[in-house]
């Protein structure tokens, strides 16, 4: 074979090798999100996020089916899709009072209310100054929070180890009312901050 027949037939295989880099799923777009929180995570607490954890939350196997769950259930935001967009992502640790993350668009720091199950933080800084997320989160990990009235953040926490964690989140816009779309995936009723 020759180097440009080898060529070729590389180039042609390109597409094919690029979706079946896609470990973790069926969903280009859910598998580029989770790999980018994976990186945000593990770059703050290293080696967290792995598919070989022990704790199975911990593999990004189970964090995209959480996140391919949350992005079916909220299609309701937009008219006609499948799955809810991804605007941004951010991935991040947390302690019995604060968050740190990164994001897409900016780092992320946060102080976590136990007593009410709400964290409240701010996304990006100086001219990338986003806004603030007031959210509140389950026990079973779920969590919900909002920029303004149609902007919305949501996604997983995990225990780590004590009351230290991590935490992987979706952003995006919605077409209808916040946060009636999300309250059937967070299995109950949300507040409005």
């Amino acid at each position: 074979m020759t180097p440009r027949i080898l060529a070729a037939a590389l180039v042609a295989l390109v597409p094919t090798a690029a979706l079946a880099d896609c470990v973790h799923g069926p969903d280009p777009d859910t598998c580029d999100a989770v790999d980018r929180a994976v990186t945000y995570v593990n770059g703050l607490r290293p080696g967290t996020l792995d598919e070989l954890a022990s704790n199975v939350r911990l593999r990004p196997t189970s964090i995209y089916d959480q996140l391919a769950e949350l992005r079916a259930s909220a299609a309701d935001c937009t008219s006609g899709a499948s799955n809810v967009d991804i605007d941004w992502v951010m991935g991040g640790t947390y302690t019995l009072t604060t968050l740190e993350g990164e994001s897409d668009i900016g780092p992320f720091a946060g102080t976590v209310n136990r007593r009410s199950h709400q964290f409240f933080g701010q996304v990006g800084s100086g001219f990338d100054f986003v806004g603030l997320i007031s959210s509140q989160y389950r026990g079973d990990g779920r969590v919900f929070g909002d920029l303004n009235a149609t902007d919305w953040v949501a996604g997983h926490w995990i225990r780590v180890s004590g009351g230290t964690g991590v935490y992987v989140v979706l952003s995006g816009s919605c077409d209808v009312p916040l946060p009636d779309p999300f309250e059937p995936w967070y299995g109950a009723p949300l507040q409005w901050f």
